[in-house]
């Protein structure tokens, strides 16, 4: 691929959003800067006698930490303020998202780690600076898998908020089969979906509770590895499927 035709990901609209679809969602406000996780593997150095250089294996694995830094905002009630009762009480949470921008989100992978969640490790304010604001920052571990969401059945915006052409997508419970979704638009491919993904499900009448990944993603039907998990029906207007993998 060359250079210039590749797909880059800008980071104006980037957000913490904690609690994600309830009430109480809120995003931490301020920020001006967030690290994303990423995976490594610890470097164990081995010498032997009569060998003059060392050999590096790489052994077990881990997941980065998500860190954040900003202007401090007094009341940031679902924002902040949320994140330190977290810490005070050492709360494993789930319904967290990072956007990269309006649509694409990092969040844990509970389709593949059900155990997987976010634990708040620290959150620093520091001494306000010649501008006369106090910075803060704070880092979010990540317990366990995470993905990260770029497919999408629908294209969010800072004008378009909220689905509208959920009722084109159809679930079908699977009886001595998988469970699958069609598309009447035939658009799974276009939209960013892929074999392997974990799958979540928003705005459904009965489904948004199945957590499972797409076997075979073709242009109009997701084919899924659960059996027997969804309920037969059809979209509504704001029904959206993402699908996500670690990476």
């Amino acid at each position: 691929m060359a250079l210039n035709s590749a797909t880059y990901i800008t980071p104006e609209n980037m957000a913490i959003i904690l609690q994600y679809g309830g009430v109480n969602q809120g995003e931490v406000a301020g920020l001006d800067n967030i690290g994303l996780p990423g995976v490594s593997r610890a470097i164990v150095e081995v010498k032997v006698f009569r060998e003059y250089i060392s050999r590096q294996f790489a052994t077990g694995g881990k997941m980065g930490n998500i860190t954040f830094s900003g202007t401090y905002t007094e009341q940031d009630t679902n924002g902040y303020d949320q994140l330190f009762t977290y810490f005070t009480a050492n709360t494993k949470f789930t319904d967290t998202r990072v956007y990269l921008n309006y649509e694409d989100f990092i969040t844990v992978d509970i389709a593949n780690d059900t155990d997987a969640a976010f634990q708040v490790a620290e959150l620093n304010k520091d001494a306000a600076d010649s501008n006369q604001v106090i910075r803060h920052n704070g880092i979010i571990v990540l317990n366990g898998l995470f993905a990260v969401f770029f497919g999408h059945t629908e294209v969010m915006s800072s004008t378009v908020l909220t689905p509208v052409n959920g009722a084109d997508l159809h679930f079908v419970k699977g009886s001595g089969t998988v469970d699958t979704i069609t598309d009447d638009n035939s658009s799974f491919l276009t939209d960013g979906f892929v074999d392997g993904q974990s799958l979540l499900i928003e705005g459904s009448t009965s489904n948004d509770a199945v957590l499972t990944t797409i076997t075979t993603a073709e242009a109009g039907t997701l084919i899924l590895a659960s059996e027997g998990s969804l309920t037969t029906e059809d979209g509504v207007a704001e029904t959206i499927l993402h699908g996500g993998k670690l990476g």
